[in-house]
């Protein structure tokens, strides 16, 4: 039911990692962990994992990241069974100048968002209309989901991102040409990392 793919360089934080999901995780699914020993690209990691995948939904999650909502998983099937949805996040923008570097970018009211910050522990949740899912131009990478037809179209680039930023935001722009893009409501997770430019 989901492929659930991760690019680990720390064994710390992918054994908590892997408990948790263990914990809070429902569904039939399937873990793959890239060992990054050799320091490949983020691209080239998710799509050798995404061809190895079993299962039509992928999840592509980095590791210094833990769940808080149990079911999660029934949550992202769900939505992905929406055949006009093509990625799934939990941080993402409405707005996206040809100058900012992040998916923060504009003003803050075009932010969408559930996630607890967990360097500093605060909960930032923002759904001006309640609404269940959210159209947006962009997402973190933290967290990006889609099904396996839409990866096999709009692979991650590893030609032209060798390293580990601005794979998320090609991605999701090259999906976009086909597919909306969208941030969920109710699905909580914690992130560890503030990311790096």
């Amino acid at each position: 039911m989901l492929s659930i793919i991760t690019c680990s360089i720390s064994p710390e934080h992918v054994q908590r990692w892997l408990v948790n999901i263990q914990q809070t995780a429902g569904l039939e699914h399937e873990v793959i962990v890239y060992d990054n020993v050799d320091q490949k690209g983020l691209c080239e990691v998710y799509n050798i994992c995404a061809a190895k995948a079993k299962y039509q939904n992928l999840c592509f999650v980095h590791e210094d990241v833990l769940f808080h909502t149990p079911g999660w998983d029934k949550l992202v099937v769900q939505h992905l069974s929406n055949e006009q949805i093509g990625v799934l996040g939990v941080m993402g923008g409405r707005y996206k100048s040809a100058f900012g570097l992040s998916w923060k970018d504009g003003k803050t009211s075009f932010y969408r968002y559930n996630v607890i910050e967990g360097i500093e522990g605060k909960h930032l949740w923002y759904f001006p209309k309640n609404e269940m899912l959210s159209e947006v131009v962009c997402l973190d990478g933290a967290f990006l989901c889609c099904r396996k037809n839409v990866w096999e179209k709009y692979k991650f680039d590893e030609k032209h991102f060798k390293g580990f930023h601005f794979y998320d935001t090609d991605f999701i722009f090259r999906v976009a040409q086909q597919y909306r893009n969208y941030t969920i409501n109710n699905l909580l997770l914690e992130h560890f990392s503030h990311g790096k430019f």
